[in-house]
């Protein structure tokens, strides 16, 4: 059954309400990007893809601004999503156990249950 993010929080801060995994993944990486530059880069991949997740937007099929002239590749599953969110905090030396997402499954467009990074990471 397909899902749809309502709001995550990060490092227990207010609930950030998303319409979309694209948009989860774009406000979160930003969140963390402000405090992690230097470990990114243009042209990196998150978990080791040839298809770069990060850099300019020409070459992604679905770029999506992040801040400046910096871009995420957003044409991916919601289960990719949250791979890649897995590898960025990783990267980062984030506990995901700071992430909250809270989603609803399409079909029934209420929310499911409050879960952590850790527990959806066999999403």
């Amino acid at each position: 059954p397909y899902s749809k993010p309502v709001w995550y929080s990060f490092k227990f801060g207010h609930k950030v309400i998303v319409s979309s995994w694209a948009d989860l993944y774009v406000s979160l990486f930003r969140q963390i990007y402000l405090d992690n530059k230097s470990l990114f880069s243009k042209g990196q991949s998150f978990n080791g893809g040839k298809r770069a997740d990060i850099g300019y937007q020409d070459g992604m099929v679905a770029p999506k601004l992040v801040i400046d002239d910096i871009y995420l590749e957003t044409n991916v599953s919601a289960a990719g999503i949250i791979s890649k969110i897995q590898a960025i905090c990783n990267l980062c030396h984030i506990n995901p156990n700071v992430i909250s997402i809270e989603y609803a499954k399409k079909e029934q467009n209420r929310p499911s249950t409050n879960l952590t990074q850790e527990d959806i990471k066999d999403f």
